[in-house]
C-alpha cells in the first residue's frame, strides 16, 4: 500500500493511473493475514499473551509444569467472574461436558506416543476438579498410601488410559465414589481405560451432583487419537464440536506470561495448533487477538464485525483459572469466523461504547481531492495506520477541514457518511485497487464513483436505499463486494463532481 500512498500524497493533479486490480490488492491482504497466522502457527509452543507488568512479579513466583512438582496456591477468585456456562470439549477422542466454572486440565498432549507404550504404561488423559489445583500433576495422581492431594471440600474426575498393572482406584487416596473401565482402540491397539470420581468428606451436594452428571457425560466418540502440542498440561477453556470436528481453547503459564493455543480436528485424521501473540493487554487495546486472543475484564462481549456488512458474530468470553492471575480474560469464536474472512473484532463495554479493535489506529491522514456535490465543496481523505496496512477513506466539509484521521467503520468495510451540515449529504468511500466501483440499488439504479488513484473511490448518494458494491477491473472483470445502506436526508448531488446515476 506504501506505493499507493505516496501517489495520494502527490495529488490528483497531473496524475495518471497505474493500472492495478482489485484481486490483487485483496491478495495482498489476504496474504499478509495468511503469513502472519502460519508464523503464529510455526510458534506454537511458544506465543504468549503478554500480561500487565503488575502481575509479573505474582507469575515469576509460579512454577513451570514439570518443573519442581509443587503445586502453587491459587490466589483468590475474581471479584467479577463471568457468567458459568456448559463447555464441551473432545480431548484424544474423548467428550466430556461441565460447567466453565470447574477447572478441565488436558493432560493427553503429554503421551509420547512414540517413546511411550499403553500396553505397560497408564497415562492421564484429562481430570475435571471443582477447584484450581494447578498443573504440576493431577490430583488423582498419588502413590499407593501417599496422603491425598485432594481438597476437603473437592471434587476430582480422573481418566486415564493404558494398563500398567496398578489400581487406578488408588491414585484418589481412598475418596473414590465411582469409577468405570472399559476398552478403547489407541492407534489400532485396544487398552483399557479407567474413569475415576473421587470426593472430599465435605463437599456440597451440589458440586456432587455435577460430578455425576459430568460422569454421565463423558463418551468416546472416536478411537484414543494422540496428538503433540507442546508435551505440556494445559486448562481447557473451552470446546467445540461441529459433527466428527472439533476444537479446544487451551491455556497455561509460560516464565512470565500466560499461553492461549487453539487445537483443532476436521475429524478426518487431520489436525493442527495455532496461536496468537498478544502485547500490552488490556492497555492500551484493550483487546488483543483474532478469532480468539485476551481481552480487559471490563468489556461485556466481544464482537466480530463483517466488511461485508453481515450480521456479527459474539464471542465467548472466558475467566482465566485462578492460577493465572492477569488481569484480563480470554475470548474466542470457536469454528467461526474462517481464517480467509475480512473484519475487525472489538471490545464493547456495558454501554455500548467501543473499547478497543484488534485493527492498529488509523494515524497518518493526507487530503486526497476536493469534490463538489450537494450544492458545497468536500475534501476527501485517506487515513493509514502506523504499519502502513490498512486505510480508511472519508470526506468532510471543505470549511471545516481537519487533521484528523478518518473514522473507521466496524468491520473495516465501506465507510457510510451521514451528514446534515452544512447540507444534507451521504457519501460512500472505499479504499481498494480497481479501474472502477459502482453501487447497484435494489430498484436498479447504479451509482457511479470518483477514482483517485486507482485507490481511493468515493460515491455521492441521493435519497435513501440499499445494494452492493461492484468492483471492475482488468478490463471487463466484475467482482461483487459489500453491501451496503444509506438514509434519505432529502439530499440532492446536484451539478458538480459526480456523474448523474444511471436509472432504469
Amino acid at each position: 500500500m506504501s506505493d499507493a500512498r505516496e501517489t495520494l500524497r502527490r495529488g490528483i493533479g497531473g496524475f495518471a493511473p497505474r493500472p492495478d486490480g482489485y484481486e490483487r490488492v485483496l491478495r495482498r491482504r489476504d496474504r499478509r493475514r495468511r503469513n502472519q497466522r502460519a508464523m503464529a502457527a510455526a510458534l506454537a509452543g511458544a506465543i504468549v499473551l503478554i500480561g500487565v507488568l503488575a502481575f509479573v512479579a505474582a507469575l515469576r513466583s509460579t512454577p513451570r509444569p514439570g518443573g519442581d512438582g509443587v503445586t502453587p496456591a491459587p490466589p483468590e477468585t475474581p471479584t467479577n467472574p463471568r457468567p458459568a456456562f456448559q463447555r464441551t470439549a473432545t480431548i484424544g477422542g474423548l467428550t466430556v461436558t461441565s460447567p466453565s466454572d470447574w477447572v478441565l486440565v488436558d493432560y493427553w498432549g503429554l503421551w509420547d506416543a512414540d517413546a511411550t507404550s499403553l500396553d505397560g504404561t497408564s497415562v492421564p488423559l484429562l481430570e475435571l476438579t471443582n477447584f484450581d489445583p494447578g498443573l504440576s500433576t493431577p490430583v488423582c495422581d498419588v502413590g499407593p498410601g501417599e496422603p491425598t492431594r485432594l481438597r476437603a471440600d473437592g471434587v476430582a474426575i480422573l481418566v486415564m488410559v493404558g494398563n500398567d498393572g496398578t489400581d487406578v482406584a488408588e491414585r484418589c487416596g481412598g475418596n473414590v465414589e465411582d469409577s468405570t473401565a472399559g476398552m478403547i482402540s489407541v492407534w489400532g491397539n485396544t487398552v483399557p481405560y479407567h474413569i475415576v470420581l473421587a470426593a472430599g468428606p465435605e463437599v456440597s451436594e451440589a458440586d456432587r451432583v455435577a460430578a455425576e452428571e459430568i460422569l454421565r457425560s463423558i463418551a468416546w466418540t472416536a478411537a484414543g487419537t494422540p496428538y503433540a502440542r507442546g508435551q505440556s498440561p494445559r486448562y481447557v477453556l473451552d470446546g467445540w464440536q461441529e459433527g466428527s470436528a472439533w476444537g479446544l481453547l487451551e491455556a497455561l503459564p509460560s516464565e512470565q506470561n500466560v499461553e492461549l493455543s487453539v487445537w483443532e480436528s476436521d475429524g478426518n485424521g487431520s489436525s493442527g495448533s495455532s496461536g496468537h501473540a498478544d502485547y500490552g493487554v488490556p492497555s492500551p487495546n484493550a483487546l488483543e487477538g483474532d478469532f480468539f486472543g485476551a481481552v480487559t475484564e471490563d468489556a461485556a462481549r466481544v464482537e466480530f464485525h463483517f466488511a461485508r456488512g453481515w450480521t456479527p458474530l459474539e464471542a465467548r468470553v472466558i475467566d482465566l483459572p485462578p492460577s493465572l492471575p492477569f488481569a484480563f480474560d480470554a475470548y474466542w469464536f470457536g469454528s467461526e469466523p474462517k481464517d480467509s474472512t475480512s473484519g475487525e473484532v472489538v471490545a464493547i463495554g456495558g454501554d455500548g461504547a467501543i473499547l478497543g479493535s484488534n485493527l492498529p489506529p488509523l494515524v497518518n491522514t493526507v487530503q486526497v481531492a476536493t469534490v463538489r456535490a450537494f450544492g458545497t465543496t468536500w475534501n476527501v481523505k485517506d487515513s493509514s495506520a502506523a504499519d502502513g496496512y490498512f486505510d480508511v477513506a472519508c470526506v468532510e466539509p471543505a470549511e471545516a477541514p481537519s487533521s484528523d484521521p478518518c473514522e473507521r467503520p466496524l468491520g473495516d468495510g465501506p465507510n457510510i457518511q451521514t451528514f446534515n451540515e452544512p447540507v444534507p449529504a451521504v457519501f460512500v468511500s472505499v479504499f481498494a485497487g480497481v479501474d472502477g466501483v459502482d453501487i447497484q440499488t435494489d430498484d436498479g439504479t447504479v451509482f457511479h464513483a470518483l477514482m483517485f488513484g486507482n485507490v481511493v473511490a468515493v460515491f455521492a448518494l441521493e435519497g435513501g436505499g440499499s445494494g452492493r458494491l461492484i468492483y471492475h477491473f482488468d478490463g471487463d472483470k466484475v467482482h461483487e463486494g459489500p453491501r451496503v445502506e444509506w438514509r434519505d436526508l432529502g439530499q440532492a448531488i446536484g451539478d458538480g463532481s459526480f456523474p448523474p446515476p444511471d436509472t432504469t
